[in-house]
Parts: structure tokens; C-alpha cells; sequence
């Protein structure tokens, strides 16, 4: 089933809403209370600070991003 199409940013601004949410993770990044849920970013390719409790997360999210389907069945 087709149906409507219904926006309420264009193009651009999801660009420049992501590019600055990328930046935010790379700058502030995201406290993570948990050891093994710190391990799991580090396995993963995060920059993490044991000390800080602290995950940069920009590039494992850009690779999320690119591995995901462009549609999925709940398009349809």
C-alpha cells in the first residue's frame, strides 16, 4: 500500500540536523554509567573514557546509518 508522503523538514535540514548531531557526539559525546555498556561501544569503534564515563559515538553512528536500509516494509 502506497501511502502519502509527508514531510515536515527538507532534505537540507535533515543534513544539517545530523552533520550537528555528529558534532555533538564528537565534541560532548555520551555519558554511559555502565562498564559493559562502555565495552560494547569500544568493541564497536567508539573513542571511550573508562574515567570520564564518557563515549564519542560520530563514526559508529555514520556506519549504523550507511548499513541501514534506505526503505523498510513499514514504508510500503
Amino acid at each position: 500500500m502506497n501511502r502519502p508522503l509527508l514531510r515536515f523538514l527538507s532534505d537540507d535540514k535533515v543534513r544539517q540536523i545530523h552533520g550537528r548531531s555528529l558534532d555533538m557526539l564528537e565534541q560532548i559525546g555520551a555519558t554511559v554509567m555502565r562498564e559493559d555498556g562502555l565495552a560494547t561501544l569500544s568493541d564497536a569503534g567508539a573513542t571511550v573514557d573508562p574515567d570520564t564515563q564518557n563515549a564519542r559515538t560520530p563514526d559508529l553512528v555514520e556506519r549504523c546509518v550507511a548499513s541501514a536500509p534506505e526503505r523498510s516494509a513499514a514504508d510500503d
